[in-house]
């Protein structure tokens, strides 16, 4: 604050001189005051809810699909917001009362040690999870995982002797297995691709999780958006895998690619997003109360404009001298303007680039184009998990991600990648650059109706003796996509508590080269790729006799 605007409301309020005797003295209730001292914080709270109502509502309409009523308590992070355990006092700090009975509960203490002395031998190699991994317990998990760490004898023997002491909570019984649940089948349901089958008449999703996905994590709440925007993603990259597959079904597998980045690129999400207004409804900040705007009470409009345009520096506000008639009716004298447009043209230009905290006075808050994109694909997450993924195509139309000139909806049934080059190739032609394709078809449970399509993924770029179909780079492109929400989805729904960072470390385990190159090997699938590159049928052989 200037030194003149100082003085002038010192001046102001000079003539104010409160009389102890002469004033009342009003009984303010303890209540009303804390109430008081968390309204802002309530206010915060329903700013945002609104926002995530008004998004919620507009999108439920432009898919057509049913609003839900259930309003559910706010869904909190376990791994961003711990609730301790209220404790009660064994008893008081005098003592027991008299004839107070103290009852002193037993705990029996169960060790890795003794489990692993009635299951294993001290020099009984663990199991191998890679190849038992649906059938292994966590027991087996904890024995190879200190068995294989260590590669001397005696560390292993002080691992063993280490571990016997260690105190483990839970049941460790062989009954429960490690990975797979009480059903195989079960095991591997996705809730969400069924809700495309059984649930037509689906509802929107519920205000909290509209919420989560436009709260960022730098606000450093209770939820935020990154489940979401995990899930998102893979649903994006999908969507647009099958949209270019569609409308351009004769271009080479790298242009496809090129133009997939441009689309699911954060530019463009930025400009998708700023465009019918995302970046204003984010919560990228931690709420302080001296950020703190009372409804009704800001800064001038005609101030606000003044500042925008000659683009100051906020703190001039600060320095802005008002008269006793302004301050007494909220608002401008307009008779003044003269003046008030003299004091500004002396202030101080903003800097660009510089991001000041007065700017939330004027309206304003910094958003980084990541995370309008983020944002984005969180909003897509939960209407992924509401409506499911087919309900869920025709957002991409509504961020404008992806022009409206397929039928969306019906983007999975409209597929069609033509295998054959010419119409006129038979079943014998392609059954006769197979390798024992029935082979395969055992092996996979299911028997394909147009076996072009298997030759198509098990022909190499190199080999040019097909000219049934192309190479598999096409197949390649929509199946990454297909495997990415597949992954994404399973983790999503059987691992609902574990951290985003961690989900996507997962996801790329399950699907990376190496592992996807294992199953492949381990089912001889290898054995039956059509190339002649000599040097990469000496690596895949090298890599399966590795395997």
């Amino acid at each position: 604050m200037g030194e003149t605007g100082g003085k002038s409301r010192s001046n102001r309020f000079k003539n104010e001189i409160l009389i102890p005797e002469l004033c009342h003295n009003f009984n303010f209730p303890a209540s009303m005051w804390l109430k008081a001292l968390v309204l802002p914080n309530v206010l915060h709270r329903l700013h945002f809810m609104l926002h995530a109502e008004n998004l919620r509502i507009t999108i439920d309409k432009y898919l057509g699909v049913k609003s839900t009523n259930k309003l559910d308590a706010l869904r909190i992070d376990p791994n961003k917001f711990k609730v301790p355990e209220e404790i009660e006092p064994k008893c008081s700090i005098f003592g027991p009362h008299d004839n107070e009975v103290i009852k002193v509960e037993e705990k029996t203490v169960e060790t890795i040690g003794d489990i692993l002395d009635s299951l294993f031998e001290e020099h009984v190699p663990p199991v191998d999870i890679h190849r038992h991994w649906d059938t292994i317990y966590p027991i087996d998990m904890e024995y190879y995982y200190k068995f294989i760490c260590l590669s001397d004898d005696f560390e292993k023997k002080m691992v063993r002797d280490q571990i016997n002491g260690m105190e483990i909570e839970g049941d460790y019984s062989a009954a429960v297995s490690a990975i797979c649940a009480p059903t195989f089948e079960s095991s591997f349901n996705i809730e969400t691709i069924r809700t495309d089958l059984i649930n037509p008449n689906v509802e929107g999703p519920q205000q909290r999780d509209v919420l989560c996905s436009i709260t960022t994590a730098s606000s450093h709440d209770v939820f935020d958006m990154e489940r979401y925007e995990v899930l998102g993603d893979a649903f994006l990259k999908f969507t647009t895998s099958l949209y270019l597959l569609q409308k351009h079904a004769t271009w080479h597998e790298g242009f496809l690619t090129s133009c997939k980045g441009q689309f699911v690129g954060n530019r463009n999400l930025f400009y998708c997003g700023s465009d019918i207004g995302i970046p204003g409804i984010i919560n990228v900040s931690p709420f302080c109360v001296s950020d703190f705007i009372v409804p009704h009470m800001g800064v001038p409009l005609e101030v606000t404009q003044i500042v925008k345009e000659l683009d100051l520096v906020p703190n001039t506000i600060m320095r802005l001298q008002c008269s006793d008639w302004e301050v007494i009716n909220g608002r401008l004298d307009l008779a003044n303007s003269r003046e008030l447009l003299e004091h500004f043209t002396k202030e101080e230009k903003a800097a660009k680039g510089n991001v000041y905290p007065m700017y939330i006075h004027l309206g304003k808050h910094h958003v980084s184009d990541k995370t309008v994109s983020d944002t984005i694909e969180a909003i897509l997450g939960v209407w992924v998990e509401a409506v499911g993924i087919r309900k869920s195509f025709k957002l991409l139309n509504f961020f404008n991600i992806l022009p409206n000139d397929v039928d969306m909806e019906n983007l999975i049934t409209n597929q069609k990648v033509e295998p054959r080059i010419s119409p006129n190739v038979t079943s014998a032609d392609i059954d006769s650059l197979l390798i024992r394709y029935t082979e395969i078809q055992r092996k996979l449970n299911y028997q394909f109706k147009d076996r072009a399509y298997l030759l198509q993924a098990l022909t190499h770029p190199s080999y040019p003796t097909n000219r049934v179909t192309g190479c598999y780079q096409k197949l390649e492109f929509l199946g990454d996509a297909v495997l990415d929400i597949i992954i994404t989805l399973y983790i999503f729904e059987h691992c609902k508590d574990m951290d985003p960072g961690k989900m996507t470390d997962l996801r790329s385990a399950l699907v990376n080269n190496i592992t996807l190159a294992c199953i492949c090997v381990r089912n001889n699938f290898h054995m039956h790729l059509l190339t002649q590159n000599a040097g990469l049928t000496e690596t895949i052989m090298n890599f399966a006799r590795y395997v």
